[in-house]
């Protein structure tokens, strides 16, 4: 078991029992998975970023990234029905644990002037998406950096059961994920 999934277990479990009384422990607010994506325009116009994408998000995750498509056909993007975006993974369980871990204390430290996320970014189901510049501030893929032409941004989804913003305000907070009100 990873070090935040005894972090969970151990200490921020017992402090939502006595926040958020329930009658049933496993109703208890937690993170279910945690979606990492990239998109670039650049994938559009040329297919080789597309390897350099799938191979960030590969190193970030350890799991081989599933490729996004367009739905839609919008004219004024030239992009059409079927067209490659870019890349998606969702971890769940252990591989979530590691990668909260590995963003919360080395990556975030790492990002230059960073004073944390606002709460604009909670959703009305308390789901919580970060935008982070640069994928460089990961350590496995800086030290890869030979086989990247340029930097590029990727978005974390974090999928909570709560339902609430309050609710997973404080989930973040004691997961020492830092979110600014």
């Amino acid at each position: 078991m990873n070090r935040f999934a005894y972090h969970y277990s151990d200490i921020v479990r017992p402090e939502l029992i006595d926040k958020y009384p329930v009658k049933n422990k496993l109703s208890l607010p937690k993170f279910n998975k945690v979606v990492i994506s990239v998109s670039s325009a650049a994938v559009v116009a040329d297919k080789k970023v597309l390897s350099s994408l799938v191979a960030a998000i590969e190193l970030l995750s350890g799991r081989r990234p599933c490729i996004s498509v367009a739905r839609k056909s919008v004219a004024s993007f030239k992009l059409r029905r079927g067209m490659v975006l870019g890349c998606k993974v969702t971890l769940q369980g252990d591989a979530m644990y590691s990668f909260l871990d590995r963003f919360g204390t080395i990556a975030l430290p790492r990002t230059k002037d960073f004073r944390g996320y606002t709460c604009k970014k909670l959703d009305s189901n308390g789901n919580i998406s970060f935008g982070v510049k640069d994928f460089f501030v990961f350590p496995e893929v800086e030290f890869h950096y030979e086989k990247f032409d340029r930097a590029y941004g990727f978005n974390v989804t974090l999928v909570s059961n709560s339902g609430e913003d309050t609710v997973s305000f404080s989930l973040c907070s004691l997961f020492r994920i830092p979110l600014v009100r």
